[in-house]
């Protein structure tokens, strides 16, 4: 066992200072991570549970993965996974396929996942973000307790808050007074797709937020999300974060993985 632990322990180090840390690897976490990976950033995903998809695996209404949206089709035909149009025009798939290849790409990419590590705070250096604080999550193991006890620090430019309905990185900072809560009192959920599009981004210098977590901080009704709209929020917010890297430093991070 201690040669896997070695080889772990070696690439954490490596990934210890990151361009970019996104929480959560769910459907808009992996395509932001895949696209940011794509750009020679050196992007880390941190996922809280053994699981890495999320609603990938099903999908919408728990079926195989489908939508009309031209952007599923093209995301589909991108990453090579094979699917069937229905004479109502929907794209399907099955959920286990796609999110098989999702996760195969991004690894392939040079992202890093990281499961069982939760979230816990974000780290600050001379008046900026400066990466977050991770615990190992306590549903590890009795006997790694005490290893999993232990905070562990990581340094990036750039956080993305991609974990789905409890936004933790956007809380962490309205609980801090640093942002405000954003919420509509009504939304149209024939609106909310739209709505997500063009919420999702940097909600604060150095901190980005996308997918379900978009919808949670906003009050935008899920109901009216598909797949397709979180993964098209998941390519934005990588839009943004590449701009971001563009305004604020000398040329993105080239060859840094």
């Amino acid at each position: 066992m201690n040669e896997p632990k070695g080889i772990f322990k070696g690439w954490l180090k490596k990934y210890a200072s990151s361009d970019v840390i996104i929480i959560g690897a769910g459907p808009s976490g992996l395509m932001a991570a895949l696209d940011l990976a794509r750009l020679n950033l050196k992007t880390l995903v941190i996922e809280r549970s053994i699981h890495v998809g999320g609603r990938l695996w099903a999908s919408d209404f728990l079926i195989n993965a489908s939508d009309s949206a031209p952007q599923f089709k093209e995301i589909l035909d991108e990453l090579g996974i094979p699917y069937k149009k229905g004479k109502s025009g929907l794209f399907v798939n099955a959920g286990p396929n796609i999110a098989a290849k999702f996760i195969l790409a991004a690894c392939e990419a040079g992202v890093r996942i990281l499961t069982q590590g939760e979230f816990k705070d974000l780290i600050y250096s001379q008046g900026k973000i400066a990466g977050v604080q991770m615990e190992w999550n306590p549903q590890l193991s009795l006997e790694d307790q005490a290893y999993a006890s232990a905070s562990v620090l990581l340094k990036s430019e750039v956080v993305i808050d991609a974990s789905g309905h409890s936004a933790c990185v956007c809380q962490n900072l309205i609980k801090k007074g640093v942002i405000d809560q954003k919420k509509y009192s009504q939304i149209n959920i024939r609106t909310a797709e739209s709505v997500l599009l063009d919420k999702t981004g940097l909600i604060y210098p150095g901190v980005a937020c996308t997918g379900m977590a978009v919808s949670a901080i906003y009050g935008i009704p899920q109901a009216g999300l598909t797949l397709c709209s979180l993964l098209v929020s998941g390519r934005k917010v990588a839009q943004e974060v590449e701009m971001f890297f563009a305004e604020n430093y000398t040329g993105l991070r080239k060859g840094r993985r």
